[in-house]
């Protein structure tokens, strides 16, 4: 990632019309592992009973319902 824009880029971002994109990664110590998988499971729970079963994007409900 470039730390300055060359000056025909920095016209494109002030018009509104430039992307910049980026690769991130995100570090999770394995130590925290057990912790936030519980924590997801608990908010999947919660938003379940709030608002019925998630579905996987693409399959058919017995499909998503089954995993």
């Amino acid at each position: 990632m470039p730390t300055k824009l060359p000056p025909e880029k920095l016209e494109e971002a002030m018009a509104g019309n430039l992307t910049l994109t980026c690769d991130v990664q995100i570090l999770i110590p394995t130590t925290l592992l057990d912790g936030l998988i519980r924590a997801l499971t608990t908010q999947k729970a919660t938003y379940e009973q709030r608002y019925g079963a998630l579905h996987e994007p693409g399959a058919s409900d017995a499909e998503s319902s089954s995993g």
